[in-house]
This record gives structure tokens, C-alpha cells and sequence, in this order.
């Protein structure tokens, strides 16, 4: 019975661990999976509340009239077995994330993620795409997706150095 006991135990943890809300935190974690060329790519975004009060939270894309409500704490994204460098400036600013997936492209692939998807959020659906080459976040764009005619909103290069 021990064994079982144990085993159920392991089991509940990793259900909390990909669960999409936890009670006490209310922390969100968004995970996008899939395989592109053989290779296996997986992201994982902490998306948490922004504490009331705090003023960049006006400030977030697509945010109209009142404060995004949640923010993108960390991003973590893998091929393989390789971690993939992400700036910060990559998806510090995205409030409220809904959703993120992968599409392949022809130097690596691509993270797509949307904003705003929820009906108890407030503000413009956005859209935001970051261009994985060599292991590394190299360009970002992001757009409001309710008005393509305009284009992006931001395009973003990311250069490494190497010193």
C-alpha cells in the first residue's frame, strides 16, 4: 500500500505542476509542445497577476481603459534538449497572455503567442511571434490583431555578442 500511497502522491504533484491555476498563487503556466524536423521544441511561460496599484500594468500592449490583469514572469523555451536564449524584453511587456504555439520556419522556428483571447479581459487582441535561430530569440513582433491593415506594431532584432 506504501508504494501506491507514494506513487499517487508523485502523481498529484506533476498534475499541480502543469495545472493551469494554482489556488494559492494564482499562478498560470502555459506550455506550448510540439516536434518540428525531428526536433523536439517546448516552451513554458509563468504568467502571474500584476499586483493592483502597480502602473506599467496600463502600459502593456494591447491594454485599453483599464490595467492588464496578468503578466508574463518568465519564458523558458527548449530545443531539444538545448535551452534557447530569450531576452527579457522578448515578453515583459505582453499582458495577459492567452495562448502561445509553435510553427516551423526555414532557419528554426517560430513561438507564437496571443494576448487578450479571453472574454474577462479588457483590451485589444494581440499577437506576437518570436523568431528562434542557432538557439537564440532573434527577432520579435508583435501586433494588434484586430487591425492587420496597420501591420506590425513592433518589430524587434536581437543580435548576441560575443565578446
Amino acid at each position: 500500500m506504501r508504494r501506491v500511497t507514494g506513487l499517487l502522491l508523485v502523481c498529484a504533484v506533476l498534475a499541480v505542476g502543469v495545472s493551469s491555476t494554482s489556488p494559492t498563487s494564482r499562478t498560470r503556466l502555459i506550455v506550448a509542445d510540439t516536434v518540428i524536423a525531428g526536433k523536439r521544441l517546448h516552451a513554458e511561460a509563468v504568467v502571474e497577476p500584476i499586483p493592483v496599484g502597480f502602473p506599467w500594468a496600463a502600459e502593456m500592449l494591447g491594454v485599453t481603459g483599464e490595467p492588464a490583469k496578468h503578466y508574463v514572469r518568465a519564458l523558458k523555451i527548449k530545443m531539444g534538449s538545448t535551452p534557447v536564449g530569450v531576452p527579457l524584453s522578448g515578453y515583459s511587456d505582453l499582458g495577459n497572455l492567452s495562448r502561445m504555439w509553435f510553427e516551423p520556419q526555414e532557419k528554426g522556428a517560430r513561438l507564437l503567442m496571443e494576448g487578450n483571447a479571453n472574454r474577462y479581459e479588457e483590451g485589444n487582441l494581440w499577437s506576437a511571434e518570436l523568431t528562434i535561430e542557432d538557439n537564440f530569440v532573434v527577432q520579435r513582433q508583435v501586433w494588434l490583431t484586430e487591425f492587420p491593415e496597420y501591420g506590425a506594431y513592433e518589430t524587434t532584432k536581437y543580435v548576441l555578442i560575443d565578446d
